[in-house]
């Protein structure tokens, strides 16, 4: 089990302020928040958080914490810890680190705790249901849209872009602002506009994108290379399994939709296409129920 006290005992104890930390952190809130109000998604919530402190510190956050950067919450605001490694690494694409760091801001801004002290992921209380549900992995790839749209960037090197990848495709389905409303206000109207359209798939959905998430984890820590190759096949046939799901129960959105085509291209700089994506054999021709047999792995 996790002992967050000694992890964040020890990140106090090792940490640096970031470099012009204070201007960068209402640079983040300005921009984060002009992003909410333009999109029509700020609420009391929201404004609330952005009043509250929060800090910016230099860390060795991956061998404390296992992770290249978190936000780590505090009673009266929040406090963003950047690994020291991760600067170094990229310290010739600052953009991408801004985002990276615009990305904790949110989780911050975003916050949502209700009076028993149940911290809520994207419509739901962050604890893992008797169904083994988990929404951290919806809820970061939102989260990680978001910072990429604030900045004007797409990473693709990330241990999220699977995830992005699949969640744009159903945002540009579904839409945007249901997207953003459900992420933003702690409701459930994406996820009910999901299960209109699937029969309920979305609790699936959320267990697919939870195991891209850990298995992409795992890859991005993997010492071996062999490994590394194995979790990365997993990963593709969870994505593959996945775009069929797409493409059967979102059919007629899709046939409705042919511009949905063109906006997931010019999303990724024409890599790839929708059409693409679903023009292979294997998910076209792919059964309704392809989520049915697949093993979740935690």
């Amino acid at each position: 089990m996790v002992d967050y006290k000694k992890e964040y005992d020890q990140l106090i104890n090792s940490r640096t302020e970031y470099s012009n930390c204070l201007d960068i952190i209402k640079m983040l809130k300005t921009n984060i928040w002009q992003y909410f109000t333009s999109n029509n998604c700020i609420n009391d919530n929201i404004n609330q958080n952005i009043m509250k402190p929060m800090g910016l510190y230099v860390a060795p956050v991956y061998k404390v914490h296992r992770s290249k950067m978190v936000n780590w919450p505090l009673k009266h605001g929040s406090e963003i810890y950047v690994d020291n490694d991760f600067i170094e690494e990229n310290k010739e694409d600052p953009k991408l680190v801004m985002c990276q760091i615009t990305h904790e801001a949110i989780h911050g801004i975003t916050r949502k705790v209700d009076d028993k002290n149940n911290n809520y992921l994207f419509g739901h209380v962050n604890i893992v249901n008797k169904n083994g549900i988990d929404y951290t992995a919806i809820n970061e790839a939102c989260t990680q849209i978001v910072a990429e749209e604030i900045n004007g960037i797409i990473i693709e090197k990330d241990v999220y872009y699977s995830l992005k990848t699949i969640i744009r495709i159903i945002m540009l389905i579904i839409g945007k602002k249901e997207m953003l409303d459900q992420f933003c206000n702690s409701n459930t109207i994406f996820e009910e506009k999901f299960n209109s359209i699937t029969n309920n798939r979305f609790n699936d959905f959320a267990k697919v994108m939870e195991t891209i998430l850990n298995l992409s984890k795992r890859m991005r820590n993997g010492k071996i290379d062999s490994e590394k190759q194995l979790i990365e096949n997993q990963i593709n046939n969870y994505i593959k399994h996945t775009l069929k799901f797409i493409k059967n129960a979102f059919n007629e959105e899709l046939i409705k939709k042919p511009e949905i085509y063109d906006e997931f291209n010019k999303i990724y700089d024409g890599k790839f296409t929708l059409e693409e994506l679903f023009s292979k054999e294997n998910i076209l021709t792919a059964k309704k129920d392809s989520y049915d047999n697949i093993k979740y792995r935690r």
